[in-house]
């Protein structure tokens, strides 16, 4: 390559990760909380300048947002690991869970908190969890949505009063099911969640515990393999979680985001070799890992690849959390890179 064609390169890279325009984020940010309608796409902004995500949420987000909004920030946050704007969400937890629009709301913080602070934010979102949340009338009501949220807050909550709740509840719409059609479709309901969920739950928290226990390459194929969706744990609770780990990894430094790089380029190879995979399931592999690795560092991607990636966006929506897909309907060139 000649030295010009390698500055020009250089240019375009500084460009593609420069921030977004205040004004675009603006526009993006708008239509990814608030815009709840036909038109909503569930693409997180990327390439949001954090200072001005911070301002954005603690200006626009208050405490009686509904959940859905919570939802978007809670996920909004993970990404950008946005841990000084957490203190803004403390204050959405008054003990004023009064109807099922507050519950929800509350569940969705505890989760924030939970997944993304460090330790005493943790602790707050544990002890609401507990002390709070599982104790008010409204939980027996909300049974699925709290197993969630223990599952993302993982292996250090105890399940024991949700279990316990569980019980109580099963047994209660077991006695009053043949009041009926809708008793008997409540039971079945909870039932399956209870005989089915539960336990993907607590398999699911229980093999993240041992996957936190693992160290240096071993621990990062085992989280490559979980976001990549090639080993049978319940993504549902795991792989949010494993694209934070791979996230906050990538960086720590050049060399650990080089090595998962390196990790997520043989997966893709040795599922490509597989005869067990379909083609389908091997192109969502590819697609998924050649995403992240455009999010880490696009400079280690090959022309083809970008080509690949460029004929993929029209499955663009699969949750990629890992990615530099930018959500429509702001304008291409103001977007750069991924934009579908």
């Amino acid at each position: 390559m000649e030295p010009d064609q390698e500055q020009d390169q250089d240019q375009e890279q500084e460009q593609e990760q420069a921030y977004l325009r205040e004004e675009t984020a603006k526009l993006l940010l708008d239509h990814f909380f608030f815009e709840h309608g036909p038109f909503r796409v569930e693409i997180i902004p990327k390439r949001v300048d954090p200072a001005y995500a911070d301002k954005y949420i603690r200006e626009k987000i208050e405490t009686d947002a509904e959940p859905v909004v919570c939802r978007h920030a809670r996920q909004f946050v993970d990404f950008y690991e946005l841990r000084q704007t957490l203190p803004h969400f403390h204050d959405f937890l008054k003990k004023a869970e009064s109807d099922g629009t507050a519950f929800s709301r509350s569940m969705q913080i505890v989760m924030l908190l939970g997944e993304v602070g460090a330790e005493d934010d943790w602790k707050l979102a544990d002890d609401y969890f507990q002390n709070q949340l599982l104790t008010v009338p409204l939980a027996r009501q909300r049974l699925p949505g709290l197993l969630r949220c223990w599952a993302a807050l993982g292996p250090k909550s105890s399940l024991a009063k949700l279990e316990e709740l569980f019980t109580i509840e099963v047994d209660f719409r077991q006695k009053t099911r043949d009041r009926g059609d809708e008793g008997e479709l409540r039971y079945q309901r909870l039932r399956a969640v209870h005989a089915n969920d539960l336990p993907r739950a607590k398999r699911a928290v229980k093999y993240r515990e041992k996957i936190e226990q693992t160290k240096d390459q071993a621990r990062l194929k085992a989280l490559i393999e979980n976001y990549a969706r090639l080993d049978n744990y319940p993504p549902e609770y795991l792989n949010d979680w494993a694209a934070r780990m791979l996230q906050r990894a990538a960086a720590e430094n050049k060399e650990t985001r080089d090595t998962i790089i390196k990790l997520m380029r043989e997966s893709i190879e040795a599922t490509a070799k597989a005869r067990t995979i379909d083609h389908e399931a091997k192109a969502f592999v590819k697609r998924r890992l050649l995403r992240a690795i455009q999010l880490f560092d696009e400079s280690q991607l090959e022309s083809d690849e970008l080509s690949f990636l460029k004929q993929q966006l029209k499955v663009s929506g699969e949750g990629d959390l890992l990615s530099t897909l930018q959500p429509q309907p702001v304008p291409e060139h103001q977007t750069g890179v991924g934009n579908p």
